[in-house]
């Protein structure tokens, strides 16, 4: 550091260079760039009679200086990279005192540690020269751990530049390989005398008290800073007066701050025309040394700390008045804590990262990443600053970050230490030592620092454990208030201090939401054991920026994730248009079949006109375009979200939303029946569902929820398991095969059951239910309330063969690929209890019907509704049986010489035919019986789960009557044939033998469904058009299922065409 009189380029005083080189040698020629005066030559005695400083080049052999040289000897070891050769060359001779230059150019007086009478000896390699101490403390002391030496950059040798290791500033965490370069331990700053000795020691001889130095491999790092506040005292500089002018330099211009020890000035500088900062101590402490030496030790140390996080100084001197003063820098901006007060303070300070002053959370964070490497740098110095707290970090106006006050600094090299003198409230400087402790192992010290911020160890003064883990831990007190608005020690100075003497590591209660691993790194900072934290800032930089680069990534990731909400949201409106696409395409096709509808009843089928089909074909292109802008949505959303897993892997908001997609995605495969496609969203589902949130789901589980009050009722649940083709009521492992009692509340995987539900009295009730995925299977009515209680009929009090079908829901129409054979839409619909009869009425009990109407004098009714073929007239044709001799009905062989049987299904009946057959059964019976509706139709040959079969899913030709079902003629069979193509109710033929005629009026929608989804079946006029449903004796499996409907006016008859009954559970008379 320039005194006041050095104004100006330093001088440099001639230098020697042994080395073979006969060209002009890199490190002269490096040298004289930077102001050295070198002499090279080849001639070793020459050396070694020149007074002047000798450097043994590296392609030298060995040399020992003489015994009585006093001038500096530099022996630069082979293969010593040529940055590092300068660096070591500039350290010995910046630190030569004037005295023992032998020429008339002085030296600079920057670090006089050697006295006159001792000779500086440099040596780097295995062999060492040292001469002997004048004092048994002057012992050289190896000062960090190995590490490898710097990497020289090829371009140095021209451009004077080396490339260091990346961590090169930071201490290791792991050194124990490698030569170290070894600078001397200054125990003794104000003795006069004592030799500078740079060596290499052996393994055995490294120091493990100074080994959290780092980078003492690499020159730069190896530079320890040293306090000598009388090489400044002892000068007695004299500055010249002027009245006008400070020191004769400098104006002033305010006050910044004081302090304890002195005043921070600013002022401007004449000769470099710029404005500085000037701190001048205070004139009542001007007469005691130990603050004088702090003071100036401050100065120095800060002064040779060269790093971008710490204020430079500029000039040490002293004022008319005696006192001292330096400067430095001036920084502006704001301290660490009015910019975190300023932080929790904002209104949006609760949020995930709040504001104040424009920084937010992330970037205090960085600020104080930067401070670390600025304290790591002073820990790789063998410098402690002591008293770090939010105060004295200042964050500039253009983003400087600066670590100011080193008013406590101590060299962990010299054992130096510069104890504050400050009163305020925040500090404590004159406690008296703690000697009550009673520990003869424990120097004991005073307490000087910041209670707020201070570690146990400098709160009880033991100096003796003093090291960068202290600084670690009042770094990690200031990532603290950052945090929580607070210090970790709090109260006035005492109070304070007793918090931090306890022991107990202080909780983070972070005013905001804060990543649990942030909290984890400060909390470790402040561990009450010094072994359990961080061992230096150069650690704890690292850790901080790894959070800092994870958190980076994540504001990024999180970035990916609002612009796919934002395309989510566009995503949500394209879907909602599609809807309303699909409604108006629905109307616009409605007014076709309407057309055709009127058509076909008026007996003139005719197509719609054109404009009203080209209407359909406009919402037909609209929906197609509003369906390919919905594809390119999602496809812009999954890659947001996908983008965002890229930043951070394990984001949660990126892999909730895809679990969300795909679960969204399953349940459109699964309608569609498109399995393979539901497996993979599955699979997807299961892969981004970190939270859980939709473990239930992936389980593969839901509830099955039923209620009965008669007295003594159990079910017994059978689980339908898929078997040859068919779903088949399998029981259950044991020990769920028992009876249950009600009321019903399974928790049961996914699928359909059948619950075999009985009570003494009562007749056996085949009750069907499809558990959904995450969901409830329960009898709750459209019209909500209570679940609907499950009713037993009593035994006696049931139509004769007939099958109970009980209310509650069903699935019909079409699903998946099924849906295009179907244009009645796939719903879940209630349907209200009725009977069935187990198979179509068969012509036995027709031929009943007839005589029974000639019995009664009705022959004509009885003509009017025998079967008859079809005629191509229209007009009816012959009838199928033949008249017995007392006028009754018979079956005759056909025209083609069959004679048909007796259990065959009935067919070539009318309509009215059917509707006669009814009311005369519930004449007879005294059940209501009647032509079901097509929802109930579905029910009862189907069963709840929408299947496409009687028995399952899959086309089997063996398991109905239908064109492959049996061998022979294709001809109907006799009912009950095929005991697969019957129901879980018992209900047979739904997918083979005859379609059955139904009581709705034909719509292409099928019956109607009213608010809620209960279904709403209206009975057709003579003149509707009426619906026929079921497969036939003449179809091919494919077309032989439950969703299979035809239609015609009431007097059309088909040779697969039939019909059977149902009626509501009721026992009185009467037929619809």
């Amino acid at each position: 550091m320039p005194l006041r009189e050095h104004r100006g380029p330093m001088p440099r005083f001639p230098v020697i260079l042994l080395t073979r080189v006969t060209a002009p040698s890199a490190l002269a020629t490096t040298l004289r760039r930077r102001g050295w005066s070198v002499v090279c030559t080849g001639d070793i005695e020459q050396a070694r009679a020149d007074p002047r400083p000798v450097v043994v080049g590296p392609d030298w052999p060995d040399s020992v200086p003489p015994p009585d040289r006093t001038a500096p000897w530099i022996v630069l070891p082979p293969r010593t990279p040529l940055t590092a050769q300068v660096e070591l060359v500039q350290a010995v001779l910046l630190a030569v005192p004037e005295s023992q230059n032998a020429t008339d150019h002085p030296a600079a007086l920057a670090r006089p540690m050697a006295s006159a009478d001792q000779p500086h000896t440099a040596t780097i390699g295995s062999e060492t020269w040292r001469p002997e101490p004048t004092t048994t403390n002057e012992t050289a002391e190896a000062i960090g751990p190995p590490l490898e030496p710097p990497t020289l950059d090829r371009r140095a040798e021209t451009s004077d530049q080396a490339t260091l290791p990346p961590q090169s500033t930071l201490p290791p965490e792991d050194a124990s390989h490698g030569s170290t370069l070894q600078l001397p331990n200054h125990e003794r700053p104000f003795a006069g005398a004592g030799a500078q000795t740079i060596v290499t020691p052996d393994a055995g001889d490294v120091d493990t008290e100074g080994a959290w130095l780092h980078g003492a491999g690499t020159l730069n790092n190896a530079l320890r800073v040293a306090i000598n506040p009388q090489a400044f005292t002892s000068q007695g500089v004299q500055h010249t007066s002027d009245p006008a002018l400070i020191a004769g330099r400098y104006e002033r211009v305010g006050t910044l701050g004081r302090g304890g020890m002195g005043e921070v000035w600013s002022v401007r500088d004449r000769d470099l025309q710029c404005v500085v900062a000037m701190k001048v101590i205070r004139p009542e402490v001007l007469g005691n040394n130990e603050a004088v030496a702090r003071f100036v030790g401050e100065a120095q140390a800060t002064a040779q700390l060269q790093h971008p996080g710490i204020v430079p100084v500029h000039e040490l001197g002293t004022l008319p008045d005696g006192r001292l003063f330096f400067t430095m820098q001036l920084v502006q901006g704001r301290t660490l804590s009015s910019v975190v007060r300023a932080l929790h303070g904002d209104s949006g300070a609760l949020s995930r990262w709040g504001l104040g002053y424009g920084f937010s959370l992330r970037r205090l964070l960085a600020t104080m990443l930067q401070a670390t490497q600025a304290v790591a740098y002073a820990h790789a110095r063998g410098v402690l600053h002591r008293d770090l707290k939010p105060e004295n970090i200042m964050l500039g106006d253009f983003g400087e970050v600066r670590v100011l006050d080193w008013g406590l600094v101590r060299t962990q090299s010299t054992g130096v230490t510069t104890e504050a003198l400050t009163q305020d409230e925040e500090s404590l400087a004159d406690l008296s030592p703690l000697s009550s402790l009673g520990n003869s192992h424990t120097r004991m010290g005073q307490v000087a620092g910041t209670p707020a911020f201070m570690s146990p160890e400098q709160a009880w003064g033991r100096v003796d454990e003093f090291g960068p883990h202290t600084d670690v831990y009042a770094l990690g007190a200031c990532l603290y208030a950052l945090l929580c608005n607070e210090a970790p020690h709090r109260g006035t100075a005492r109070v304070a201090l007793q918090s931090a003497r306890s022991g107990q590591r202080p909780r983070l209660y972070p005013q905001f939401e804060v990543d649990p691993h942030l909290v984890e790194l400060v909390e470790s900072c402040l561990h009450p054991d010094h072994r359990q934290r961080p061992p230096h800032a150069g650690t704890l930089a690292r850790l901080l920026s790894e959070w800092l680069d994870g958190a980076r990534r994540r504001d990024m990731a999180l970035e990916q994730v609002a612009e796919a909400d934002a395309r989510a949201k566009t995503l949500a409106q394209l879907r909602r248009d599609r809807s309303t696409a699909e409604v108006l395409l629905e109307e616009k096709k409605s007014v076709v079949v309407d057309h055709i509808n009127e058509q076909i009843r008026q007996g003139t089928p005719s197509p719609a006109p054109l404009p009203t089909v080209q209407a359909q074909w406009a919402a037909e292109d609209h929906l197609a375009s509003v369906q390919r802008e919905e594809a390119l949505a999602e496809v812009r959303t999954l890659q947001a979200l996908r983008s965002a897993l890229m930043h951070v892997p394990e984001l949660p908001e990126a892999h909730t939303r895809l679990a969300d997609h795909h679960r969204a995605r399953y349940d459109e495969a699964e309608a569609r029946e498109d399995t393979q496609a539901a497996i993979v969203q599955a699979a997807l589902v299961r892969e981004h569902d970190r939270a859980d949130r939709h473990a239930r789901w992936l389980a593969d589980r839901g509830h099955l929820r039923l209620h009965c009050t008669t007295p003594g009722v159990t079910a017994r649940v059978l689980r339908c398991v898929e078997a040859e083709r068919r779903i088949v009521p399998t029981p259950m492992p044991a020990p769920h095969d028992a009876p249950v009692a009600f009321p019903l509340e399974l928790d049961l995987p996914a699928g359909a059951y059948v619950l075999e539900v009985g009570a003494p009295g009562h007749a056996t009730v085949h009750y069907p239910a499809l558990v959904p995925r995450e969901g409830v299977w329960d009898a709750v009515p459209p019209e909500g309330g209570p679940p609907q209680p499950l009713v037993l009929p009593r035994d006696g009090e049931t139509p004769a063969g007939a099958c109970y079908v009980p209310a509650g829901w069903a699935w019909v129409g079409g699903r998946g690929a099924a849906r295009r054979r179907s244009t009645i839409p796939f719903q879940r619909v209630w349907i209200d209890a009725f009977w069935a009869e187990p198979h179509p009425v068969t012509n036995r009990r027709y031929l009943a019907f007839l005589d029974a109407l000639v019995a009664a004098g009705r022959e004509a009714e009885a003509l009017a509704h025998v079967p008859r073929y079809r005629s191509k007239s229209g007009a009816p044709g012959a009838m199928v049986y033949g008249r017995r001799a007392d006028g009754g009905f018979e079956l005759v062989p056909d025209a083609d010489g069959d004679l048909w049987h007796p259990d065959w299904p009935v067919v070539l009946v009318r309509w009215a035919g059917a509707r006669a057959f009814a009311a005369w059964w519930a004449h007879e019976t005294g059940w209501p019986w009647r032509l079901p509706s097509e929802h109930e139709w579905r029910k009862a040959c189907g069963g709840v789960d929408g299947r496409l079969y009687p028995w399952g899913d899959a086309p089997v030709d063996h398991y109905a009557n239908m064109r492959l079902g049996s061998p022979g003629p294709m001809t109907p069979e006799p009912v009950g044939s095929h005991p697969p193509d019957t129901s879980v109710y018992g209900v047979a033929g739904g997918a083979g033998g005859v379609m059955h005629w139904c009581r709705d009026p034909f719509l292409m929608t099928g019956t109607p469904v009213g608010p809620g989804g209960r279904s709403q079946p209206a009975l057709a006029t003579a003149d509707a058009v009426h619906v026929c449903r079921g497969g036939t004796w003449t179809w091919a499996t494919n077309d032989a299922n439950l969703l299979m409907r035809n239609h015609g006016q009431p007097t059309l008859v088909r040779e697969w065409w039939g019909f059977r009954l149902v009626c509501d559970p009721r026992a009185a008379g009467g037929s619809a």
